[in-house]
């Protein structure tokens, strides 16, 4: 499983929005559960952009990952909290 983390803390987040984007259009879209883990099934091997958003934290892209098989659960990725 992919998992999603405060930057500063290293805190599991969740109900992080992850949705993988290809070609300006979104083709996937999931969320992490309690834990701050996920899992997007039934993903088609290809190139995507990946954002993730979610209420006190900055947006995060990376552009440009490989999903090679049809699950991606492995992209672990870290936000940095926005000022309050």
């Amino acid at each position: 499983m992919g998992k999603i983390k405060d930057q500063t803390t290293g805190e599991l987040l969740p109900f992080v929005r992850i949705t993988l984007i290809q070609h300006d259009t979104i083709k996937y879209v999931g969320e992490t559960d309690f834990d701050g883990q996920y899992k997007i099934k039934e993903v088609k091997p290809g190139i995507y952009n990946v954002k993730t958003t979610v209420i006190g934290y900055y947006s995060k892209e990376i552009n440009g990952f490989l999903a090679k098989g049809s699950m991606i659960n492995f992209l672990n990725i870290e936000l940095n909290p926005e000022p309050s």
